[in-house]
């Protein structure tokens, strides 16, 4: 990467991947790009809207979306884009239900869900899960909730018709979850589901998918 860095939000389309912001002692607008067939270094290709850490990231075969983030002194409810053919500085595309960050987020090429999150401003744990419809600039919605408040999680992934979420720090008590669950990308509301367990309960992580199988 240009900037080393941490809590930053990732997406690709299958030809191009994006990195925004982080955490380097301080916090971080910038958005690198690499080509994945292509080894070498990132390069710059933009900036968000603020330096911002926290965010994360969703795409389909046009646009990039970040979602959230943890400002300097605030928490945001921005979902920020950018298109993969003119890869520049990230434009407004509407806003989240709820100001938050520490969340993860995945999706088809229609829509997107982003699972739970943490306003560290505020002192809110989440476990809402919002549905952002990445062919229109409309607000994300409520879809519905996991199983408990959920932030900091180990990873998600998802295919054409579901995302899940894997692990994560829970609340109650702050502890680390072994579970995966599961959300529905083809329904306009729904509540998660238990898929399964990790092989250890995680969190900080970062997960991807090819729309066959996930890695974590």
């Amino acid at each position: 990467l240009t900037v080393a860095r941490t809590y930053s939000g990732s997406a690709s389309n299958g030809v191009l991947s994006i990195t925004g912001g982080g955490d380097s002692g301080s916090k971080s607008d910038v958005i690198d790009k690499v080509t994945i067939a292509t080894l070498g270094n990132a390069t710059d290709v933009g900036d968000l809207s603020e330096a911002l850490s926290g965010m994360c990231a969703m795409a389909n075969a046009t646009k990039a979306f970040f979602c959230g983030g943890d400002a300097a002194s605030t928490n945001l409810d921005t979902i920020q884009t950018c298109t993969w053919a003119s890869l520049s500085n990230a434009a407004d595309h509407s806003d989240l239900v709820a100001a938050r960050a520490y969340a993860q987020a995945a999706s088809n090429s229609t829509h997107g869900l982003y699972f739970g999150g943490y306003n560290d401003n505020a002192g809110t744990w989440f476990a809402a899960i919002d549905r952002v419809d990445l062919t229109t600039s409309a607000d994300a919605t409520d879809w519905g909730d996991l199983a408990a408040n959920n932030a900091f999680a180990a990873g998600a992934g998802a295919n054409a018709t579901r995302a899940v979420l894997c692990g994560g720090r829970i609340s109650s008590g702050a502890s680390t979850t072994n579970e995966i669950q599961y959300a529905s990308l083809t329904t306009a509301t729904g509540s998660a589901a238990d898929f399964g367990d990790l092989t250890s309960a995680r969190n900080r992580g970062a997960g991807t998918s090819t729309g066959n199988g996930g890695l974590q």
